[in-house]
């Protein structure tokens, strides 16, 4: 089976995501929402590298998942997360990089396929930190209300557990610019349960 260090990076790319990265975490530091967030008794900040291992909480997503389509060693995004004690409830900070808009020689809004990759990561890791065990998606629904403005930029991200029905998950989601203002994009997803021999054939890290 093919592993990261089959497709080496090289050197030029490595030293633009470690750019994007600082421009990122430095865009998060200056972000007061988040600073506020971060000061609650009531959230973890990081997120666990296994779903059953609560305590071997990290800070870096690139790293943990360096495959991963929409958090690995390319992705556009730079990523830093917090999650409520019982498991319920996360919010992210996610900074959004220059190719993530919809413009062409120049910067657009948010592209729509970024904002539901970001939504489709966030549901799957809420409701696999919830269940403590990996929950494939089943269905996606995103509505995008409004541009999302500026790219590059932080925005929040909002990620709940709506209701536990055994063999379903169903988990909603809500990107903001931190403001209190009406959300820009909602979505709400299913998730779905699967057996202890199935997961066995795989560990996932989130």
């Amino acid at each position: 089976m093919s592993r990261a260090s089959d497709f080496p990076i090289p050197l030029a790319m490595r030293q633009y995501y470690t750019d994007l990265d600082a421009a990122g975490a430095a865009a998060v530091q200056g972000t007061e929402w988040w600073q506020q967030l971060k000061e609650g008794q009531q959230w973890v900040e990081g997120w666990p590298s296994r779903p059953n291992d609560l305590e071997g909480v990290g800070l870096q997503h690139r790293g943990t998942a360096p495959l991963h389509y929409v958090m690995g060693q390319l992705s556009p995004f730079y990523i830093e997360r917090m999650f409520q004690k019982d498991r319920t409830r996360a919010v992210w900070a996610v900074y959004f990089g220059p190719y993530t808009s919809n413009g062409t020689a120049k910067m657009g809004v948010g592209q729509g396929g970024a904002i539901a990759s970001i939504f489709d990561l966030v549901t799957a890791q809420m409701s696999m930190l919830y269940v403590q065990q990996p929950t494939p998606t089943t269905e996606l629904s995103v509505r995008l209300r409004r541009p999302t403005t500026p790219i590059p930029g932080v925005f929040r991200v909002d990620v709940w557990i709506e209701k536990d029905e055994g063999s379903r998950v169903y988990v909603k989601a809500e990107l903001s610019d931190g403001s209190g203002n009406k959300p820009l994009a909602l979505c709400s997803a299913t998730l779905a349960r699967v057996s202890n021999r199935v997961v066995k054939k795989g560990k996932a890290k989130l």
